[in-house]
C-alpha cells in the first residue's frame, strides 16, 4: 500500500517513478511547513524535492508560487520558465507564465505568454479574458475582438458584457455601453458593478431619472451601503429635490453617524429649505465629528441667519482663536457685532479685516457701515469710494452711498448718478428704487419720486419705503395718501414713534371737516388693489343655540367668487360653498341636504367685504358722518359702518336682512400681508334669526396666479 501511495503522489507531482521515498519525504514536509505558515522551510523542501528531481513539474509551480508571496520575483519567473519548459506544449504553463509576468508588472511579457496560451488552445477563456483585460487599455477593437470570442464560447458570461460596457464607454459610445450593461444584468441581475456603471453614466449624460432608478436598484442590492446612498443624495441634491436627498443624507447618518461629510451635506439641504436652526445642528455635529475648523464659520452663519447672533459670536470667537486671519470669521464677526450694535468692537475687527485684506470689497462695505453708525461720515465716505475704485459694478455700494448723500442733502447730482447706475445693475431690488425715489424727492421732482416709489413697494413692501412715500406725498399737501402711505408703514412696525407722529398729525387734516366720502374711498382703495386671494378660516359659531365647527380654504376671485373648502388641511373637501353674486351654492348635493335651512347667505357678506363695496351705499349726500379720535361712524338710513382712521380699515358694519334682523359684521382684527390689511378675525351676527358665527383667518396670499385654480370649471 506505501509503495502503491508513493506511486500515486509521485505520478501528480510529476515525480518520477524512480524518486527515493527521501524527495516524497521532502515534499511531504514542505507542504506541512506550507500549511503551518512557514514560507521560507517550505520553499527550502520544495528546492530539495527538485534538487533530487528536476524533472518535478507541479513542485515548481509551488516554488514559483512562494516565490510571489514572498517578494521574490525574479525566482518566481525562474520556477514558471522550468514550469514553460517541463511542458511546452501545455497551454497551463503559459498561462502560469503570464501571471507571473503579471505579478512582475511585466504586462507586454504577460500578453506574449497568454497568446502563446491561446495558439495551444484557441477555446481557452483564461486567456481570452487576460488578452482582452491587457488590450483593453491599448487597443479597445482588439480587446473587444476577444471578448467576443470569449461569448461565442459562452454566450452567458456577465461579466464579459460588463468589460465590453467599459470599453464603449471610454470609447465614446454611450448607447452601446448601455446595451452591453443591460446584457450584464440581464445575465446576472443580482450583479452590483452594471447598475453602478449605467448609474454613473446616466449621471455623465444628465439622465437624472434614469439615473436615480440604477441607484436605487443599486441599493436593493445593498441596502446597507452608504456609499450607494450618499451618490444618491448628491444627485438629488444636484436636480434640487431637496426633500429626497435630505432622505439619502439621513440613510447615510444612520449607517455612519460619525462621519462628518454627510451632516455637512444634511446642513446643505437645510440651507436650500432655509431651516436655518436645523442647518446650524447639522454643522455643528460635523465639526464635533471632525474638529474642522471651516465648520465654526458655517455654523455662525446659519445661526445668524436663524436670528441667533449672540449664538453666532461665540462661535465666531472661537474661530478667531484657531485662526484669528480668516477673512470669513473676521467679515462675520463684525457683521454680527454691527447686527448687535456694539459698533465699537465691530469697527475693531473690520479695521483689521481691511488692513489684512484691502481689495475684499465686502469688508470694506461693512466698515463704511460701522463707520456711518459712529458718525464717522468723512471716513464712511472713504470706504464706500474705496470699494468703488476696486468693484466698480458693486450696486449695495452705489446705494448705500448714493442715498447717504441724498438724505443728507448733499452732492445730489453725484447721488443720483451712482443710484442711476444701481438700479440699471438691479433693477427689481426695492431698496434701490426707493433711493432713486428720494433723491428725485431731494432734487425736487416729487411726481417722478412717486413713481420710482410705487415701483419700489412693488419689489418689497418695506417700512422706509411707505415712509418715504408718506413724506413726498405729505410734500404736495396730498394728505389722505400721506396718511395711507403711514399708515401701511405702522402695520410693518406698529412702535415707530416718529412715523406714529406724522401719521396722527395727517390724520389731523383729513378727518375734521374733509370729504368723508373721499377717505371712505381711500378705505376701499386698500382691497381694491386685490385681484385675488387665499387663506385658511375656521368657523365657530351657533345657530338656534347649535353649535357650529368648520374649517378649510377660502378663496376669493375679483368682483364676488368665493369658493371655501370645508375640510382638514391637505385632504379633500367634505363640502364646497361657492358664492356669486347674489347666490350661494353647496357641493356635492349630499352636502347640501345636511345644510338645509342653515342662514348660508350671510357668507354672501365676505365677497363683498373683500371687493370693498360693502361701503359703497355710504357713497350719498345724506351720509351722516361722525368722528372721534378712535374711529369714523358712517350711517345712512338703517346702515352703519365703523373706520378705524389709523389704519385706514372698516371694523364695523350693519345693515337689514330681508329675512329679519340685522347683519352684524365687526372685524376685530387685521394682519398686513403685502401692503394690504386684510382680516384675522371677523364677527357675523344676526340676533332675530339667532346665527352668530366667528371667523378666524390665517395665511393670506393676495394677488397669485394660484389663486385662481379652483375657480376654473
Amino acid at each position: 500500500m506505501t509503495v502503491f501511495c508513493f506511486l500515486g503522489i509521485s505520478f501528480l507531482l510529476g515525480l518520477r517513478a524512480e524518486a527515493s521515498s527521501t524527495t516524497y519525504l521532502d515534499y511531504v514536509r514542505g507542504l506541512a511547513e506550507e500549511r503551518a505558515g512557514n514560507i521560507a522551510k517550505a520553499l527550502e523542501a520544495y528546492e530539495k524535492v527538485v534538487q533530487q528531481d528536476p524533472q518535478a513539474l507541479e513542485v515548481y509551480r509551488d516554488i514559483a508560487q512562494l516565490n510571489l508571496r514572498l517578494g521574490r520575483l525574479d525566482a518566481a519567473l525562474q520556477a514558471a520558465e522550468k514550469v514553460k519548459n517541463l511542458a511546452p506544449n501545455d497551454p497551463s504553463s503559459f498561462l502560469f507564465l503570464g501571471n507571473i509576468r503579471v505579478a512582475q508588472g511585466n504586462l507586454a511579457k504577460a500578453a506574449e505568454a497568454f497568446e502563446k496560451a491561446l495558439q495551444l488552445d484557441p477555446g481557452n477563456l483564461q486567456a481570452l479574458e487576460s488578452l482582452g483585460n491587457y488590450y483593453s487599455v491599448l487597443d479597445a477593437d482588439k480587446a473587444l475582438g476577444y471578448y467576443q470570442r470569449i461569448l461565442v464560447i459562452n454566450p452567458n458570461d456577465a461579466e464579459t458584457y460588463f468589460q465590453m460596457g467599459v470599453l464603449h464607454q471610454k470609447s465614446g459610445k454611450p448607447l452601446k455601453a448601455v446595451e452591453m450593461y443591460g446584457r450584464s444584468i440581464q445575465k446576472e441581475p443580482q450583479q452590483l458593478a452594471p447598475h453602478l456603471a449605467l448609474a454613473e453614466l446616466y449621471e455623465i449624460q444628465k439622465s437624472t431619472a434614469e439615473a436615480v432608478g440604477e441607484y436605487a436598484e443599486c441599493i436593493r442590492l445593498q441596502p446597507r451601503n452608504p456609499l450607494l446612498y450618499m451618490r444618491l443624495g448628491y444627485l438629488h441634491y444636484a436636480n434640487r429635490d431637496w426633500e429626497a436627498a435630505r432622505s439619502d443624507f439621513q440613510n447615510v447618518r444612520s449607517l455612519q453617524p460619525k462621519d462628518a461629510t454627510v451632516h455637512y451635506w444634511l446642513a446643505r439641504v437645510c440651507e436650500e429649505q432655509r431651516q436655518w436652526g436645523e442647518a446650524a445642528r447639522n454643522a455643528q455635529s460635523a465639526y464635533q465629528l471632525s474638529r474642522d475648523v471651516q465648520f465654526l464659520p458655517l455654523t455662525a452663519y446659519y445661526l445668524t441667519l436663524d436670528h441667533r447672533i449672540p449664538e453666532a459670536v461665540k462661535w465666531l470667537e472661537k474661530a478667531r482663536k484657531v485662526d484669528p486671519e480668516n477673512v470669513n470669521v473676521l467679515l462675520f464677526l463684525g457683521m454680527d457685532y454691527l447686527d448687535l450694535n456694539k459698533t465699537e468692537k465691530a469697527r475693531e475687527i473690520l479695521i483689521k479685516g481691511v488692513a489684512l485684506y484691502p481689495n475684499d470689497a465686502q469688508m470694506r462695505f461693512q466698515l463704511a457701515m460701522a463707520e456711518d453708525r459712529m458718525g464717522h461720515f468723512d471716513d464712511a465716505q472713504a470706504q464706500f469710494q474705496n470699494v468703488l475704485k476696486s468693484d466698480p459694478k458693486n450696486a449695495p455700494a452705489m446705494n448705500y452711498l448714493g442715498y447717504s448723500w441724498a438724505d443728507r442733502g448733499i452732492r445730489l447730482e453725484e447721488a443720483e448718478t451712482l443710484l442711476r447706475q444701481a438700479v440699471a445693475l438691479e433693477p427689481h431690488s426695492g431698496a434701490f428704487l426707493d433711493s432713486l425715489g428720494w433723491v428725485r424727492f431731494k432734487r425736487g421732482d416729487p411726481k417722478e419720486a412717486v413713481l420710482f416709489l410705487e415701483q419700489a413697494l412693488k419689489e418689497s413692501g418695506d417700512v422706509v419705503i411707505y415712509d418715504h412715500m408718506g413724506d413726498v406725498q405729505w410734500s404736495v399737501q396730498n394728505a389722505a395718501e400721506a396718511l395711507k402711505a403711514w399708515n401701511q408703514a405702522l402695520g410693518l412696525d406698529p412702535k415707530n414713534k416718529a412715523i406714529r407722529k406724522k401719521a396722527k398729525e395727517a390724520r389731523s387734516r383729513v378727518l375734521p371737516g374733509s370729504d368723508q366720502r373721499k377717505y371712505l374711498n381711500y378705505i376701499e382703495g386698500n382691497l381694491r388693489q386685490m385681484a385675488d386671494v387665499r387663506g385658511r378660516v375656521w368657523v365657530l359659531g351657533k345657530w338656534h343655540h347649535q353649535p357650529l365647527r368648520a374649517e378649510g380654504a377660502l378663496y376669493y376671485q375679483r368682483p364676488d367668487r368665493m369658493i371655501i373648502d370645508v375640510g382638514a388641511a391637505g385632504q379633500a373637501p367634505s363640502a364646497r360653498f361657492r358664492v356669486q353674486g347674489s347666490t350661494v351654492v353647496v357641493e356635492p348635493p349630499s352636502a347640501a341636504e345636511n345644510l338645509n335651512g342653515m342662514p348660508l347667505q350671510g357668507l354672501l357678506c365676505l365677497p363683498e367685504f373683500l371687493s370693498g363695496k360693502l361701503t359703497e351705499p355710504f357713497d350719498d349726500q345724506r351720509v351722516q358722518v361722525e368722528s372721534s379720535k378712535s374711529r369714523i361712524h358712517y350711517h345712512i338710513g338703517q346702515q352703519e359702518a365703523w373706520v378705524d382712521p389709523e389704519r385706514g380699515v372698516l371694523t364695523g358694519f350693519r345693515r337689514p336682512n330681508p329675512q329679519g334682523g340685522r347683519d352684524e359684521i365687526d372685524v376685530s382684527e387685521y394682519d398686513f400681508v403685502d401692503g394690504l390689511w386684510l382680516p384675522r378675525e371677523i364677527r357675523l351676527r344676526n340676533r332675530v334669526l339667532k346665527w352668530d358665527a366667528r371667523l378666524t383667518f390665517s395665511g393670506w396670499v393676495p394677488n397669485d396666479p394660484e389663486n385662481g385654480k379652483p375657480f376654473i370649471p
